[in-house]
């Protein structure tokens, strides 16, 4: 199994940053009421991390195939 993940960067405030260089996402889960996880990779690493949910990060929607 594999799964496309570009580097789309993020986005602050009107800013599109670090596209084509790493890919930040957010995960399902929240870290609390405050902060949310994230997955980054890029190329200088790949880390699960958390970030304000006020913060332009990708979505990236991944379902389980039922057959």
């Amino acid at each position: 199994n594999s799964i496309f993940i570009p580097a789309a960067g993020y986005r602050y405030e009107s800013q599109l940053n670090n596209r084509g260089k790493e890919g930040n996402y957010w995960s399902s889960t929240p870290k609390n009421d405050m902060w949310a996880f994230c997955l980054k990779i890029g190329e200088r690493s790949n880390k699960l991390s958390y970030n304000n949910p006020e913060c332009g990060l990708s979505v990236r929607p991944v379902s389980e195939l039922r057959m």
